[in-house]
């Protein structure tokens, strides 16, 4: 059985810094919720708009992150992080 790494198992200089980007995720998570929130209350959202296509993408590769880098996965953490910012280019430019 695979075990998960804790971050209280870790030595400080590595602890920190996950501690930090762990709280980046959080709040880009939080800032993520509000947008959609909000453009959720135009009637036409759901037709019309690429964020609604495009939200759990963006929630499902935030919330992997820390997991990936968690485990030594920083390669497919890498992939998640191009992939929110393509995609997040992609949305401001066609919206």
């Amino acid at each position: 059985m695979w075990s998960r790494s804790k971050l209280e198992d870790l030595p400080e200089e590595l602890a920190k810094p996950l501690k930090d980007a762990d709280s980046s995720v959080q709040a880009y998570l939080a800032g993520l919720g509000f947008i959609v929130k909000i453009t959720a209350r135009d009637q036409n959202y759901w037709d019309n708009h690429l964020l609604s296509y495009l939200a759990q993408d963006f929630l499902e590769s935030a919330v992997s992150i820390i997991s990936l880098v968690m485990e030594g996965l920083q390669r497919a953490a890498k992939r998640e992080l191009r992939f929110i910012i393509e995609n997040s280019i992609k949305l401001c430019f066609v919206q």
